[in-house]
């Protein structure tokens, strides 16, 4: 009888030990865990801060130390304006991937468009485009309003998406060529482009 007793004591004492012992390496377990969560999301967050800071500190590189040596020459449309410190916008508007439009744009507001692709009129096609250009000291800005209705009668519903890259030429006070999405070479790549979305 009183091994017996004995025998339910420690049976119960282990079983309730056991189950603090489980109760506490659960608990350890879940904290360890919830801390490197913790990390794990606040090294993501510190990378995407670090990239966005770098990509602000490349949209401020977008500034001309001095404007002075900026390159504008042409002045007539559909002229050598690509020779020039420049922007250049593109839209595939069907995103068939073949066929886009170019718009030029250099700093004295001078344009050169173009619709390019199999039977299209290239360089003899000239859009609806109004353009307002400023230069500043370190700077230049350039406001381009296109309505969709040129780009061969497209129009815009929400949802919409065209193909699109926009780049930025420097040729004064270097020689350099950005684009927002690359093409790793020629730029005429509308299979490259990447994604307008209208919401």
């Amino acid at each position: 009888m009183l091994l017996s007793l004995i025998r339910k004591e420690i049976v119960l004492n282990v079983l309730s030990l056991r189950f603090a012992v489980t109760f506490v390496l659960f608990f350890v377990l879940t904290m360890v865990s919830i801390f490197a969560m913790t990390r794990s999301y606040q090294r993501a967050l510190d990378t995407h801060e670090s990239s966005s800071a770098m990509h602000r500190a490349q949209v401020q590189k977008t500034y001309e130390a001095s404007t002075e040596g900026l390159v504008a020459e042409s002045t007539e449309r559909d002229g050598r304006v690509h020779a020039d410190d420049c922007l250049e916008v593109f839209f595939d508007t069907n995103r068939d991937a073949r066929s886009y439009f170019q718009f030029i744009i250099n700093t004295l507001g001078t344009v050169s468009d173009t619709h390019y692709g199999h039977d299209r009129p290239g360089q003899d096609w000239n859009g609806s485009v109004t353009i307002g250009t400023t230069v500043a000291d370190t700077f230049w800005v350039a406001e381009v309003a296109i309505p969709a209705s040129t780009l061969d009668g497209a129009s815009i519903t929400k949802g919409d998406i065209w193909g699109f890259n926009i780049a930025r030429v420097r040729t004064g006070n270097a020689s350099e060529y950005g684009q927002w999405v690359p093409t790793y070479g020629l730029a005429l790549r509308p299979d490259r482009f990447g994604y307008l979305l209208f919401e």
